[in-house]
Formats: C-alpha cells, sequence, structure tokens
C-alpha cells in the first residue's frame, strides 16, 4: 500500500558479450498497488546488438516491501520464455531437477538451454541428463562459477555428444 523503490541488477553472463558481471542500471519506482513493465535493455542500458544475458535481481531499496516478479524474454518474433521471480531465500545448494527436456533432429529443432548460476557464494557444479523412466544417465557436464556468475549450456544434448531425439 506505498510508493516502492526497486534497485534492478544485471549481471551479464559469463558467455555473453563482454564484460561479465554486474551493469548499472537505474531504478524503478512504483506508486502503491501499481504494476509495472520495464525493458531490461533501456533500464541497463544495454544497446539490443550484443548477446546480452543473464541474471536479473530486483530487490526493494527500503528492504521492508513485499512484491512479485516475472520477466520475459524473446526474439523479435515473439519466440521466447518466460520465467517467474522467486525470492533469493528459496534457493539452496541442494540438488534441482528439471523435468520434460527434449530435442528433435527435424524440424521444429528444439534446443534444450540450460542457465546456472549463482547468488552470493561460489559453487560448483554438475549437470546430469537422465532418461526418465529408465533413469539412465545419458551424460554429464560439470564446472565452477564466482559469486554471482552465470553460464549458459546452449544445447544440453549437443553439449553431452547426444545427437537425435529424446524427450522428457
Amino acid at each position: 500500500g506505498s510508493q516502492m523503490t526497486l534497485n534492478v541488477k544485471y549481471y551479464q553472463s559469463n558467455d555473453g558479450t563482454a564484460p561479465a558481471g554486474l551493469r548499472p542500471c537505474a531504478q524503478v519506482v512504483m506508486q502503491a498497488n501499481q504494476s509495472v513493465n520495464f525493458d531490461l535493455g533501456a533500464q541497463c542500458s544495454l544497446n539490443n546488438a550484443d548477446d546480452d544475458f543473464g541474471m536479473l535481481i530486483l530487490e526493494d531499496a527500503a528492504a521492508t516491501n513485499s512484491f512479485f516478479a516475472y520477466s520475459r524474454t524473446q526474439t523479435p518474433d515473439g519466440i521466447g520464455f518466460s520465467v517467474e521471480g522467486f525470492p533469493t531465500e528459496n534457493f539452496s545448494g541442494a540438488t534441482a531437477d528439471v523435468l520434460g527436456l527434449q530435442t528433435l533432429a527435424s524440424a521444429p529443432n528444439y534446443r534444450s538451454n540450460c542457465f546456472v548460476s549463482t547468488l552470493d557464494e561460489p559453487v560448483n557444479w554438475q549437470l546430469q541428463l537422465v532418461q526418465s523412466g529408465t533413469e539412465t544417465v545419458l551424460g554429464s557436464t560439470s564446472g565452477s562459477l564466482g559469486a554471482f556468475e552465470t553460464t549458459r549450456i546452449l544445447d544440453v544434448f549437443a553439449t553431452l555428444g547426444l545427437a537425435g531425439d529424446y524427450s522428457d
């Protein structure tokens, strides 16, 4: 029920156009009971020509208000995806699962992207691709990230040397 100012923090992925890491962004001011859209490119002076992807963190500047958030990224043709926002305290170092990945060798040539990110501590990570039903490990990869870093695995299946059609 009151005005709120959000700090906008955008961390460019290690795999995006340099420089990686925190980019300067303007704050967003919201009036009471208001829903706001903003363009991350305009908010953080991204130029729409670079390969920009990474992690977005929104914080109440006063640290007293709760809010909801979600983001959408897409191509000019409208192809993209949406992600709901979560409070940082919801994240942990526990194992997490993603269901329903797929790849198709023929059109529409789905590719399953995977983003691995850290918050305020460095981590060593491992990704295992497991076939549903048989629980067979099809492949794995791993890496390390420093605090507030993101890496992108553009095509999970190709990265693990898998060709053909896979689902779930």
